[in-house]
């Protein structure tokens, strides 16, 4: 066989063969796959035994390979934790550009005698750096990690700026006027930014929302702005990779990171592209010339050494400026020594113009290969600790593993259901999802089959589309509701997604009789979908909250869910609650992972939602209601008519209901024994348990605000624990914003159940000037709060209501109490509470 090969179908499949099998090599013996690409091209290439010969496809295909890592880069890029942490891209971006920029130009002047010039365009090239690293950054899942993003935040700055110096230093050298060309340049500069962050996202979302997505649409049309913009890019007189970054960023909340468009993505460019543009670099190193020159040799050790020490100074200099663990700033280093797109096009170019010789362009190709065995060897190092570390971390959110169930019914909205379950599926879960096809015992089973497989089918070609495991169950019931009930159980599920058309009947109550069902008979978590748009194309999560759900067992769990759905859109989140304990609720939402920008706002009441909505909404926002089961603590009668009344008032809006998990270990079993509240006879033995005490009661209390007074009630029990004590006055508080009994003038029952209390205790307060309720005008001269175990049934908790009703009827007695001086006054008229009744 004749060397190098000729055959077009030969070549091809030589180069497929090495992208297939070396990292495989590679990766037996620990050493990252792209270093093994490199070297093998080294070897086989026009500097080596011939085989290869870098023509036109390979620098095509190449080109190409290093467009998409950067393009990828941006897509994958955090964007949530780049602006929060863009001042840490800024201050690396900036050391790393310039220790290099400065050392590299004195080591060019006075050890390499080169110009100024050619000393200053030859600093840039170690001012820059290339995410050769980023693919094993992204394999190892630690992309979103802040070193990371740093790093890849970084790029912008030192590429830029490198560029840059090379315009400069061209346009010196060509004797061009400086200040025509600087105006040109701004001004196409401007235009493509304003074409790449205010064009390419509108008309991207309008084709996506427009244009019926059938897989390769959607993808082929990304491909086609990558390549534009990167061309965009070199016409206003950037490189084409800043356009390709760019191009990404731009993107990146219309292609969520679990998407089948993503997959997609990533499958054409890791497969192909990106080993091509590796195979690309290694030929142009020639290893014979490396040795035969010494001049060569000392522009090589020179280079070389300069750009690894630099690299790490400016890592290790930012990493410990910015408070980064070694570990970080190791990754840091990996991440940004690498050279390649910037450095070929600095070395190139100065060639041109004569600023370089051959030396240097020979130094420059072993740099790249050098810094590309360093950089992803050190990321894949140090890049597995920090994954180990980040999973400790995340240890917390939970030991069971998160299980996704989505009822497939409905053709129109199997896909949309699929993209939801993949965008709120935790991203280190290995678990699959679920989707269920319930089959009616009464109807044509045997044609109800074979559609729900036709649906399965679809809801499992969507999930392996986006490289997740999908495991669809088919179930025959009698009762659809109970099916899926069953399901849950044996499939150990924790979230549910349904679907809702935004109808509801006479007969329904909140979404229609099979969802209502299944809220009534699981546990699990339930997000009720109304999708109307698809999901890559929302700006902004609207999140309403009803009052005292911060104190639900579930609550970080659901608002977990939430910013995982807002992390993978890259969208911000707008928090609206009438919630009275606000600095709970923001402390619990902003300290839940993942981190994204959060904006809380107050509303009066939660009921009044729909109007709320009319001034907030926009038309590319998600609205989503955190709902709560019935007898729930931050359950009210309005969250079950909110879903209707915001489908009938907002028609084309997407929203999303979610209902918390109720926390299993503290529900009564299927047949819990009866407390004995009903007569309150024999649960009340004064040696064993009294309903209430001396130090439950309060006199003369000043109007310090109602919880606050509540709080202080409380602490007779349950001041050594503020956490339970908080919550279950914010449960009272609750009671009295939403549903206060007031049994006489100025005299006010509060009452809520819970699952820490064993047995019913009330808790009594006077105050002269009366006590304000919350959102009313009224006082309470007398308030009861009366806290009954969560197992204790309606039936029982209005005895025991009525119970208290029945001792404060007396008007001798109520004014004796108000008039009590002493608790001992006051003591005599309530302590018949405790007493036996016949």
């Amino acid at each position: 066989m004749e060397f190098p090969i000729t055959n077009p179908v030969l070549f091809i499949a030589v180069l497929v063969a090495i992208a297939l099998f070396v990292p495989m090599i590679f990766d037996r013996l620990r050493l990252p796959g792209m270093v093994g690409l490199i070297l093998i091209a080294v070897v086989l290439g026009p500097f080596g035994i011939g085989m290869l010969d870098r023509n036109v496809l390979i620098e095509f295909l190449g080109q190409a390979g290093l467009l998409f890592i950067v393009f990828v880069a941006g897509l994958e890029i955090d964007l949530g934790r780049f602006v929060k942490y863009r001042h840490h891209s800024i201050v690396f971006g900036s050391i790393s550009f310039l220790i290099p920029q400065i050392l590299g130009t004195l080591v060019g002047v006075y050890f390499l005698g080169f110009s100024w010039p050619s000393a200053i365009l030859l600093g840039s090239m170690f001012g820059s750096h290339t995410l050769l690293a980023y693919p094993v950054a992204s394999r190892l899942g630690i992309t979103k990690l802040t070193s990371v993003t740093t790093s890849v935040g970084g790029t912008i700055i030192t590429d830029t700026a490198a560029l840059m110096v090379l315009a400069v230093i061209a346009n010196s050298t060509g004797g061009t006027n400086e200040a025509a060309f600087w105006i040109r340049f701004a001004l196409l500069f401007v235009l493509f930014l304003v074409l790449v962050f205010k064009v390419l996202p509108p008309l991207t979302s309008w084709f996506y929302r427009t244009v019926p997505d059938e897989g390769a649409r959607d993808f082929m049309f990304t491909i086609l702005m990558l390549f534009l913009f990167a061309f965009l890019a070199e016409f206003a007189g950037l490189q084409p990779i800043i356009g390709a970054f760019f191009c990404g960023i731009a993107l990146n909340r219309l292609i969520p990171e679990r998407s089948p468009l993503m997959n997609r993505v990533q499958f054409v460019g890791r497969t192909l592209l990106v080993p091509i543009f590796l195979i690309s670099v290694g030929m142009l190193v020639d290893p014979r010339a490396l040795i035969s020159d010494p001049y060569t040799i000392r522009i090589i050790a020179a280079m070389s050494v300069t750009v690894v020490v630099t690299k790490w100074l400016a890592a290790f200099i930012s990493g410990k400026a910015l408070r980064y663990s070694w570990t970080d700033c190791w990754v840091l280093f990996g991440m940004s020594v690498n050279q390649a797109a910037a450095t070929l096009a600095a070395v190139i170019v100065g060639y041109e113009i004569g600023l370089f010789d051959t030396a240097v362009v020979n130094g420059a190709i072993v740099m790249i290969l050098i810094t590309s065995l360093i950089g992803p060897s050190a990321t894949a190092h140090w890049g597995i600790r920090l994954a180990e570390s980040g999973k400790s971390r995340r240890a917390h959110l939970g030991e069971s593993p998160q299980r996704i169930l989505i009822t497939i019914a409905n053709p129109a909205t199997v896909e949309p259901l699929m993209d939801l379950a993949l965008l709120i599926r935790d991203p280190n879960s290995r678990e699959p999802i679920f989707p269920l096809a319930i089959v009616s015992e009464r109807a044509d089973v045997d044609s109800k089959l074979v559609e729900a497989e036709k649906l399965l089918a679809r809801a499992s070609i969507r999930g392996t589309s986006a490289d997740a495991p999908v495991y669809p169950v088919t179930r025959i019931d009698v009762n659809i509701a109970e099916g899926i009930r069953r399901t849950l159980v044996e499939q150990q599920i924790t979230t549910v997604v349904i679907g809702w058309n935004g109808r509801v009947s006479l007969a329904r109550r909140i979404f229609g009789n099979v969802v209502d069902q299944l809220l009534a008979q699981s546990r699990q978590s339930i997000v009720v979908a109304r999708l109307t748009r698809p999901l890559n194309t929302v700006n902004r999560v609207i999140l309403a909250v009803p009052r005292a759900a911060e104190h639900e067992v579930s609550f970080a769990d659901s608002v977990h869910l939430i910013k995982v759905l807002c992390n993978q859109l890259a969208t911000p989140l707008l928090v609206l609650s009438p919630s009275e304990d606000s600095e709970t609720l923001q402390t619990i939402t902003r300290k839940t992972r993942p981190s994204v920008k959060i904006e809380f706002k107050t509303i009066s009441r939660l009921r009044d939602l729909p109007e709320v909505l009319d001034e907030t909404l926009e038309s590319d926002d998600l609205v989503v209601l955190m709902s709560a089961r019935h007898h729930r603590l931050s359950w009210t009668p309005s969250l079950e008519t909110l879903p209707r009344k915001i489908a009938e008032s907002h028609p084309k809006q997407a929203f999303l209901v979610v209902y918390p998990a109720e926390d299993i270990d503290r529900r009564p079993t299927d047949d819990p024994e009866p407390i004995a509240i009903g007569s309150l006879d024999d649960a009340y033995d004064e040696d064993e348990h009294r309903l209430i005490a001396r130090e439950r009661i309060a006199l003369n209390v000043e109007d310090i605000g109602m919880r606050e007074v509540l709080c202080d009630l409380l602490n007779a029990d349950f001041g050594d624990d503020p956490t339970l004590r908080d919550r279950l006055a914010a449960g009272l508080f609750h009671s009295a914003y939403e549903y206060p009994v007031e049994i006489r003038k100025g005299i006010f029952i509060l009452h809520v159940h819970d699952a820490a209390v064993l047995e019913p205790q009330i808790y009594f307060a006077t105050s002269a000037n009366g006590i304000r309720l919350p959102n009313s005008s009224d006082r309470a001269r007398i308030m009861i709060a009366l806290i009954s175990p969560e197992s204790a049934t309606p039936a029982q908790h209005l005895r025991a209501l009525n119970r208290v009703a029945r001792q404060l009827h007396s008007s001798e007695r109520v004014d004796k109490l108000l008039a009590a001086k002493k608790i001992s006054q006051a003591w005599q008229e309530l302590k018949g509470l405790n007493e036996t009744e016949s």
